[in-house]
């Protein structure tokens, strides 16, 4: 995307080009990984990075969670309606959750917590079958015979991308928006799972994306066909 007097030009990556006087960017952002061997082999095949989609998956199957958020609390917490077993593996001692959260895992005896440890490698024949961990404290590693495992430990916007358009963004990299979803670059707007909006630490669902899709169309509407334009945002 780049500025050309007033307008965009906005250049796909099969080389054809398009010109306009708004953009909306609604890129989303990309579940972070944790980068060890068997990860990306086992996708889709015991790997997992969504809870609320495959923890129906993994009945009557001993599990992994790996994360210390809410995200991955109310992961564990979920899959113990399926499976007999969940490992919560947390690089940490304390988890970084609402204290309700951490209460119901600690209280459930279907978890076990597996603090101050990181996983190194996940393993099986067709399916995962194993992972091995390490204690970050005492260097000591052992292996966990399970089914599957979720790995929740957050997600991460395309920053380079933003960078380019000299987008503001905050210290995630996430964009800033205003109320109307523009940012502070006068005609760009954006959207979804990208924006640092207001709901975010608190609220990251499809219908908070989609409404904020819906504000930001309504704002170029009000830019091109009225004349209105919000403030810049940047405050």
């Amino acid at each position: 995307v780049e500025k050309e007097e007033e307008f965009f030009r906005i250049t796909l990556a099969n080389g054809i080009h398009y010109l306009s006087k708004a953009v909306i960017i609604a890129v989303g952002s990309k579940r972070r990984t944790l980068n060890v061997p068997g990860e990306a082999e086992f996708k889709g095949r015991g790997v997992s990075y969504c809870a609320p989609c495959d923890a129906p998956l993994f009945k009557d199957k001993v599990t992994a969670i790996v994360g210390g958020g809410n995200a991955a609390l109310q992961a564990a917490l979920l899959l113990t309606i399926y499976s007999p077993k969940v490992y919560l593996i947390h690089r940490r001692e304390q988890f970084r959750a609402f204290p309700v959260y951490v209460d119901l895992v600690r209280n459930n005896p279907k978890i076990e917590l597996v603090l101050d440890s990181v996983v190194e490698e996940i393993g099986g024949v067709k399916t995962v079958e194993w992972v091995r961990i390490r204690n970050v404290k005492t260097g000591e590693e052992k292996r966990l015979e399970i089914s599957g495992i979720i790995i929740e430990i957050g997600s991460e916007p395309p920053k380079d991308f933003f960078k380019k358009l000299d987008l503001r963004t905050d210290e995630k990299g996430y964009i800033i928006v205003g109320p109307g979803q523009e940012t502070n670059i006068k005609g760009i707007y954006a959207a979804g799972d990208c924006t640092a909006g207001p709901h975010k630490k608190k609220f990251d669902q499809i219908v908070t994306a989609a409404a904020e899709g819906a504000v930001a169309a309504l704002s170029v509407y009000e830019q091109l066909k009225l004349g209105i334009e919000e403030e810049i945002a940047g405050y």
